[in-house]
């Protein structure tokens, strides 16, 4: 994630938001939301390598991609991640030969200072 003045287009900060997943994690389509108070929402739709790198049991294999999402806060000069990669629902993965039928792709996030 870039930071630009919207005046001037001047570079003012960046963050590699997917810096505590494994590097070899894929990831798609992303979307952006923030708020007044400087807190930034990052979604992307991809395919963590394993379920260690989300907290969640270590066993899990992910058939489908998931949708993630991580927080950050921009102060004005630095952005500092406010929560780790979590997923904001798990697509159904249990049984790869026969999924559910539901699959959530392409996020999209907004935000409120609420």
């Amino acid at each position: 994630m870039t930071v630009r003045n919207g005046t001037n287009g001047a570079y003012l900060a960046q963050y590699h938001i997917i810096d505590d997943l494994d590097t070899s994690a894929t990831v798609d389509r992303s979307d952006v939301g923030c708020d007044s108070a400087g807190n930034v929402c990052v979604a992307w739709n991809g395919k963590p390598t394993t379920a260690t790198d989300l907290g969640t049991n270590n066993t899990q294999a992910f058939g489908q991609d998931q949708v993630m999402a991580r927080v950050l806060h921009f102060d004005g000069t630095t952005i500092t991640p406010v929560t780790h990669t979590f997923f904001p629902f798990l697509n159904s993965d249990s049984d790869t030969n026969n999924i559910v039928g539901y699959q959530t792709t392409n996020p999209n996030v907004d935000m409120t200072t609420r």
